[in-house]
C-alpha cells in the first residue's frame, strides 16, 4: 500500500532480507537498493526509503543470521560433540559448557507462512491434515523447550542454541516464534521507545485504509497532500491478495478445527501481552475484532 505513496522510494527489492540469509552482504544488501537512487535523488529531503523484511522484526536467532553464524560456527559443532559423549538428562550440561565458547553475540499468520513456504508442505503435506501435523510438532516443539529450560523469552530468542533437542526441530520452530509479537516489541520498544514505533492490527487497514493510511502518513512524515488517484491505489494495493489469502485459510482450519483450538489456545495469552504492551490492558488487541 504505502509504496503508491509519490514520496516513497520505488524501483528496489523492499524485502532483502539482509539480516535472515546466509548469502547477504553489505555490499548485496546495497545493490539491492541502488534501484531506488534516482527517484531519491530527485526528491532530497522528502524521498522514504524502506526495509520491509518481515524477518527485521523479529530478532530471534534463526531469523538474525548475523547472530546465528556464531552458533553455526561454534555452539553447534560443540554441542554435537557434547552430546556425543553424553547421554540425558546429562545433555543440559552442553548448553553451559558450549555457550562459553560463543561470542555473546496467530492463527492467521501460523497458516499464512506453512501456505507460502513449500519446504513446510514438502515436509508435512500440502493439504488440511498436513498442516494439522505441522501445528502439532511445532507447538509441542516450544513447550518441550519451555518446560525443560523454564523460560519462555530464552526460548523465543535462542531456540536452537538451548539443546540438541531444539537444534533438531524442522526450522527451529521458526513460524510459531514470529507469532509472540509481545516478546519482540518489548525489545524494539526498550531500545527505541515507544513513541518511535507505529503498531497497527492489519485487520484495520485492510478494512478501513482510507481511515488508517493517513495514520501511517502522519507517522513517518510524510506528506499528506497526496492526489486522489494516489490515495485510491493505495486503499486497493494488497486488497484482493489479502481477501485471497483469507478464503484460503477459512478452507484449512474448518477442515482441521483441532489446529484452529491448538493454535488459538497456544497464542491466546502471548496475545494478551500484546494488549498489555500496546494498550496497558490484560486483554488481546483482537478483542473487539472477533476471531478471523
Amino acid at each position: 500500500m504505502l509504496e503508491q505513496h509519490p514520496d516513497v522510494a520505488k524501483a528496489h527489492n523492499p524485502r532483502p532480507h539482509f539480516w535472515a540469509e546466509h548469502d547477504k552482504n553489505l555490499s548485496s544488501y546495497m545493490a539491492e537498493l541502488q534501484g531506488a537512487l534516482p527517484y531519491m535523488q530527485q526528491r532530497p529531503g522528502s524521498a522514504l526509503l524502506g526495509d520491509a523484511s518481515e524477518s527485521s522484526f523479529a530478532f530471534y536467532m534463526a531469523a538474525g543470521l548475523r547472530g546465528h553464524r556464531v552458533w553455526l560456527r561454534t555452539l553447534q559443532p560443540c554441542q554435537e560433540r557434547c552430546a556425543g559423549r553424553l547421554q540425558e538428562p546429562q545433555l543440559g550440561h552442553c548448553k553451559e559448557a558450549c555457550w562459553q565458547n560463543a561470542t555473546h553475540a496467530d492463527r492467521t499468520r501460523l497458516l499464512s507462512s506453512f501456505l507460502e513456504y513449500g519446504h513446510y508442505t514438502s515436509k508435512y503435506g500440502d493439504g488440511p491434515e498436513g498442516f494439522l501435523a505441522f501445528v502439532k510438532e511445532q507447538l509441542a516443539a516450544f513447550e518441550g523447550c519451555v518446560a525443560r529450560h523454564g523460560s519462555l523469552e530464552e526460548c523465543v530468542l535462542l531456540f536452537e542454541s538451548l539443546d540438541t533437542a531444539n537444534e533438531k526441530v524442522f526450522f527451529h520452530c521458526d513460524q510459531v516464534l514470529r507469532g509472540m509479537y509481545w516478546v519482540f516489541l518489548q525489545g524494539w520498544q526498550r531500545h527505541f521507545g515507544p513513541d518511535q514505533l507505529l503498531v497497527l492490527l492489519s485487520e484495520d487497514l485492510f478494512k478501513s485504509p482510507k481511515a488508517v493510511l493517513p495514520r501511517v502518513v502522519r507517522f513517518l512524515g510524510l506528506a499528506g497532500n497526496v492526489p486522489d488517484d494516489r490515495w485510491a491505489a493505495m486503499e486497493a494495493a494488497g486488497a484482493a491478495s489479502h481477501r485471497q489469502s483469507l478464503t484460503a485459510q477459512h478452507k484449512y482450519y474448518e477442515a482441521v478445527p483441532e489446529a484452529r483450538r491448538l493454535v488459538d489456545a497456544f497464542y491466546a495469552p502471548h496475545n494478551i501481552q500484546l494488549g498489555q504492551l500496546l494498550m496497558g490492558r490484560a486483554v488481546s488487541p483482537w478483542e473487539d475484532h472477533g476471531n478471523p
